[in-house]
C-alpha cells in the first residue's frame, strides 16, 4: 500500500505540462505582450459545460509526408484578445513571448493525443476556442546529421451548447 502523502502530492501529467509551459516561459526572455489578461473576457468559460470537441491532429511536411500528434499534448483555450495575441505571435508568427498571466492556467485545457492523433475535450461551455498542438519529427539532414523539424497543428472552432464538434486539427 502506498503512503497517503505520496498519493496526495502526485499531480496529473497534463497539469505538470501546463505548469512547465507557463513556468518555462517565466524564465525565458521573450518579447513583451501587448495586451493584459482580462478576467472578464474569460468569465464565460469559468464553468463546466455540456459540449465536446474531438478530432485528430496531424500536419503534412514539405515532402508530402504526414505526421500525427501521437502522444502529443493538444491545448484548448478560449478565444479572447489575450489568446488571439498569443496565437498570432507564437503559433502563426513563431515568436517567443514573455510569460503569460498565471490566471490563464485555469482556462487552458490539455489532453494527450492517442497513437493515431485522436483527442477529446469534454464538459466545455459554449464559445469559441483555439486548439493547438506542436508536432515534431526527425529528418535526415546533410552529411548524415539528424534534424528535428516541426509545425503547429491548429484550428479555431465555435462550440454550440450541448453539441459534439468533430474536426481535423492541421495547418
Amino acid at each position: 500500500m502506498r503512503p497517503i502523502h505520496r498519493l496526495l502530492l502526485r499531480p496529473s501529467l497534463p497539469l505538470i505540462y501546463l505548469s512547465l509551459v507557463l513556468l518555462t516561459s517565466l524564465s525565458c526572455a521573450g518579447a513583451p505582450r501587448r495586451l493584459s489578461f482580462d478576467a472578464a473576457a474569460y468569465a464565460p468559460y469559468a464553468q463546466a459545460g455540456t459540449s465536446t470537441v474531438e478530432g485528430r491532429a496531424s500536419v503534412q511536411d514539405e515532402t508530402g509526408a504526414w505526421h500525427v500528434a501521437a502522444g502529443r499534448d493538444i491545448l484548448l483555450q478560449p478565444v479572447t484578445p489575450y489568446a488571439q495575441e498569443w496565437f498570432d505571435r507564437v503559433v502563426l508568427g513563431d515568436e517567443e513571448l514573455e510569460p503569460g498571466d498565471p490566471a490563464l492556467v485555469a482556462f487552458v485545457h490539455s489532453v494527450k493525443a492517442d497513437d493515431s492523433g485522436a483527442f477529446r475535450f469534454t464538459q466545455l461551455p459554449p464559445g469559441e476556442y483555439f486548439l493547438t498542438c506542436r508536432i515534431t519529427w526527425v529528418t535526415a539532414g546533410l552529411q548524415s546529421r539528424i534534424l528535428t523539424s516541426g509545425a503547429w497543428a491548429h484550428a479555431r472552432v465555435t462550440v454550440p451548447a450541448e453539441t459534439t464538434v468533430n474536426l481535423l486539427l492541421g495547418r
